[in-house]
C-alpha cells in the first residue's frame, strides 16, 4: 500500500530532516525550502497533508501559503508551525486551527499528523 504523502515546507533543512525522520515510517515526505516552492510542489503531488513553517524568506511566507491553500484547495489539511508565540492567534484569525509550536515534541507532531490525515484518508490531487 502506498504511503500518504506529506509536504513539509521550511527554510531550515534540519527541521525538514527531523520531521522526515519522525514520520518516514508511515508517510512519504516531500520537502520544499520556501512557500513558493511548496506551492509549486502542491500542484504536482497527491498530498494528504501540508506542514509549513510561518516565517520563511521570499515573497510568500507560510501563513500566506496556508491562507491561499485554504481558499483554493480546502480539502488538503494543513498544520502551521512557528517559533513565534503570537502566530497561533494570528493563524486562528485566518481560520487555521492547527498550529504546532517550535520547537515541537515528537509525540505532539505524530498526534497532529495522525489526527489530520485520519485512518484511511486518501490523498488529494489538486493538479
Amino acid at each position: 500500500m502506498k504511503k500518504p504523502q506529506i509536504l513539509v515546507v521550511d527554510d531550515h533543512s534540519a527541521v525538514r530532516a527531523a520531521i522526515e525522520l519522525i514520520l518516514e515510517d508511515d508517510y512519504q515526505i516531500v520537502q520544499a525550502v520556501d512557500a513558493e516552492e511548496g506551492w509549486r510542489v502542491l500542484h504536482s503531488k497527491q498530498l494528504a497533508l501540508v506542514i509549513t513553517d510561518h516565517s520563511m524568506p521570499g515573497r510568500m511566507n507560510g501563513l500566506d501559503m496556508a491562507v491561499k491553500l485554504q481558499q483554493e484547495h480546502s480539502l488538503v489539511p494543513l498544520i502551521l508551525m512557528s517559533a513565534e508565540d503570537d502566530v497561533a492567534d494570528l493563524a486562528r484569525s485566518y481560520g487555521i486551527a492547527d498550529f504546532l509550536p517550535k520547537p515541537f515534541d515528537i509525540e505532539t507532531l505524530q498526534a497532529k499528523v495522525k489526527d489530520k490525515i485520519g485512518a484511511g484518508a486518501c490523498a488529494k490531487n489538486i493538479h
